[in-house]
């Protein structure tokens, strides 16, 4: 009974046997060749972590792509396991700029696969932005005011005063803000120098909350000194010089020109002095004098501090109603006017501006530096790959940098700490590259 049943059994598998199309009988081999087990994702992972060469990675990869099918875990796992980009990209099926380069022919130029994938929007036609027949934007010349000295005028100051005021700084202020005012220069410190500085290294001792400290190293030098000597303060004739009295206590009087009245004459001998050569450019007496006259100059008990005169504030609405005020006032108006007539014989320096390149946002670019540091609109700059840096093997100081010329930045956009430049170069602009200025023609 046993053997019939067996004997039905092979009959029945050789009619299913004869009636399978013999493409399929062909396949069946096949089927069960690819069931065997073959390259998965933990074998990649164990090539990875083997340091196996990346090209015989990616090959095993593309030849088993198909039965290759990564989860979100198993990409996170091959980034752990230090998996470059290039095998990431080419497991996952996304793009990836090595696959072309494999495919190429071998007997292509190296440098013609990398030149070809290349984006193209980091080069600018230099030449479409206007700026070849735009004239430079005239830089604000930079000016140190000094405090005038009052030596010769002293007793006067002290007798129309009341007191000994400091009239070199007092006629300082009211100048510095005129100017200040006009916007026509840029005013800097140096009465209060050590102060700067000294602000400047507490921020950097580590005391100061880190982002609010003020940066080292970032004083603007001066073009030029403009300085001073008041020569006359009350009268300009010494025969007839105001004196004597000194004032009364709480009262207006204290200094009398006979009986009779004079206007009042104040006087400074200004010049403008070369910072780097110490030449006098420019030199001329600014005069002040009073449209109404007194026989009485004092102006004692006019109220009290400010303005830098030590006791007095001449900047007040009070002291600018004495005709002494009256004429300290023209006096700084004159020195104002003196300077800004001078402005273009003010030497332009040429400013070696460098900086950074930031960060690079499309096709522009931005630099670490900006109108603070003089940085203008249609400035040119050289971008250039740093390939080493020079240092003193004691200090470990940064003495130099051996560079590479990469592209051309214009400036198209400025501001005061950065600015902003159209590109054109053989490589793409990266933060961290050098950004030179190039001189003016």
């Amino acid at each position: 009974m046993k053997s019939r049943t067996n004997q039905q059994s092979l009959s029945l598998v050789l009619c299913l046997l004869m009636a399978m199309p013999a493409a399929q009988l062909a396949a069946a081999p096949q089927t069960a060749q690819a069931k065997a087990p073959g390259m998965t994702v933990a074998k990649i992972i164990q090539m990875v972590k083997a340091k196996m060469p990346e090209a015989t990675i990616l090959q095993s990869i593309r030849a088993n792509k198909k039965s290759l099918k990564p989860s979100v875990d198993d990409l996170l796992a091959l980034k752990e396991a230090g998996a470059s980009d290039a095998i990431i990209n080419e497991i996952s099926g996304a793009e990836s700029t090595a696959a072309p380069a494999a495919s190429a022919p071998a007997s292509a130029p190296p440098a013609a696969a990398p030149a070809a994938m290349k984006p193209a929007n980091y080069n600018t036609d230099l030449s479409s932005l206007g700026c070849a027949n735009t004239a430079p934007e005239v830089r604000k010349r930079v000016v140190a005011v000094e405090e005038f000295d009052y030596a010769t005028v002293r007793s006067s100051a002290q007798a129309v005063f009341g007191t000994d005021v400091d009239l070199g700084k007092g006629m300082r202020a009211l100048l510095i803000k005129r100017l200040a005012d006009a916007g026509n220069f840029r005013l800097v410190e140096r009465a209060k120098i050590k102060q700067v500085t000294g602000e400047q290294d507490f921020g950097a001792s580590g005391r100061v909350k880190q982002g609010t400290q003020a940066r080292i190293g970032k004083i603007i030098g001066a073009d030029v000194i403009l300085a001073g000597d008041i020569t006359v303060f009350g009268r300009d004739d010494k025969k007839k010089q105001v004196g004597g009295g000194g004032g009364l206590p709480g009262a207006f009087g204290g200094i009398r020109v006979g009986s009779r009245e004079d206007k009042a004459v104040v006087q400074v001998n200004v010049r403008l002095i070369d910072v780097e050569s110490s030449e006098i450019l420019q030199a001329q007496e600014a005069r002040g004098e009073s449209t109404r006259k007194s026989s009485n100059f004092a102006v004692a008990g006019f109220g009290n501090g400010g303005g830098g005169a030590g006791g007095f504030d001449m900047s007040s609405s009070n002291f600018a109603q004495t005709i002494i005020g009256e004429a300290t006032i023209q006096s700084i108006d004159g020195v104002a006017k003196f300077l800004s007539d001078n402005a273009g014989k003010i030497p332009e320096r040429a400013l070696e501006a460098e900086g950074r390149v930031a960060t690079v946002e499309g096709s522009q670019v931005y630099l670490s530096i900006g109108s603070n540091d003089f940085v203008q609109k249609c400035d040119r700059f050289q971008i250039l790959r740093v390939m080493s840096e020079v240092k003193d093997p004691v200090t470990h100081e940064v003495l130099d940098v051996v560079t590479q010329p990469v592209g051309t930045l214009v400036i198209v956009d400025v501001r005061d700490r950065v600015s902003i430049g159209a590109y054109n170069g053989s490589a793409p602009p990266e933060a961290g590259f050098l950004a030179r200025k190039i001189a003016k023609q």
